[in-house]
């Protein structure tokens, strides 16, 4: 019987376990042995009811219902399963017990639920989260899309890559050189800067948006990454939700306004008052409140 760690990341949970003839188990605080079932939301949560484990420092799956072993412990780290697939890696450093988002290096690719390596184990990094069934990864401290015969679907151009809450819009962002200078204003704050002071920061980021066919149809030039609304019942109010329908994009001193399907239904001229009287108007109907940005 040896002692391992049950994972489960997908909750952001551990728990003691033992390995036992092949089989993972719990080890409750009773002494006694329970399957990985028990786990905290391991039966709502557990794609596929396979649940990490950790035994020598080495990564794999076992069934939450019967502890068996489904896929053997041979990574340095293996995120859990979405939509079919888990994130897996070697020669990983992780930075405290369990995943961290600190990990260095590494090689990173992904398996199935029967353990086969469906994208090579050749990227710097990726997402824990497949885009349907395209794997955001980066290669050369770039990030890019890949398909599942590991082609290229978005170059491998940007700093940074996600995708909206609905899981229909891409957003990508690239650093340039700030134009932040001692003893100049910094067109970020509008502050002048102490001729003793040193530059704060290095570079900016600009963001752009690609459509869900891959498109770029918001080339990277937005002073941030596109904007969820606030449905609130008045701008004081600490009480919200975000509004998924529309986006606020922003560009210097003019904003748009961006649909969920794509559509850029406003050019990034507009005042923020404008853009968000257009969401208010075109989307009143729906919710009770105001939107604010």
């Amino acid at each position: 019987m040896q002692k391992c760690i049950i994972h489960h990341t997908g909750v952001d949970n551990t728990a003691h376990g033992v390995l036992k003839d092949q089989k993972v188990y719990l080890l409750g605080k009773d002494n006694n042995l329970y399957f990985p079932e028990e786990m905290f939301m391991a039966r709502e949560e557990c794609e596929g009811g396979l649940i990490q484990f950790e035994i020598e420092g080495k990564w794999g799956f076992a069934d939450i219902f019967t502890g068996k072993i489904a896929i053997e412990p041979t990574w340095d780290y293996a995120g859990p399963f979405y939509r079919g697939y888990a994130h897996v890696v070697l020669g990983v450093q992780l930075a405290s017990e369990g995943y961290s988002d600190e990990k260095q290096g590494g090689q990173h690719g992904y398996i199935d639920s029967d353990g086969k390596i469906i994208i090579p184990l050749e990227y710097d990094d990726a997402e824990e989260i497949p885009y349907r069934k395209y794997f955001m990864v980066a290669k050369n401290k770039r990030w890019g899309l890949i398909d599942i015969e590991n082609e290229s679907i978005i170059p491998f151009l940007w700093d940074y890559l996600q995708t909206n809450y609905k899981h229909n819009l891409i957003f990508c962002g690239i650093k340039e050189k700030s134009e932040l200078h001692v003893g100049d204003v910094d067109k970020l704050c509008s502050a002048i800067i102490q001729t003793q002071l040193e530059p704060t920061c290095e570079y900016i980021l600009k963001w752009g948006v690609y459509d869900e066919n891959f498109n770029l149809i918001v080339h990277p030039e937005l002073d941030t990454e596109p904007i969820r609304p606030q449905i609130k019942s008045s701008p004081r109010s600490k009480s919200f939700s975000y509004y998924d329908e529309h986006y606020i994009l922003k560009r210097e001193e003019g904003y748009g306004v961006l649909c969920n399907d794509g559509r850029l239904i406003a050019n990034i001229e507009l005042s923020k008052k404008q853009a968000t009287l257009m969401i208010n108007s075109i989307c009143q109907w729906s919710f009770q409140g105001n939107l604010y940005i």
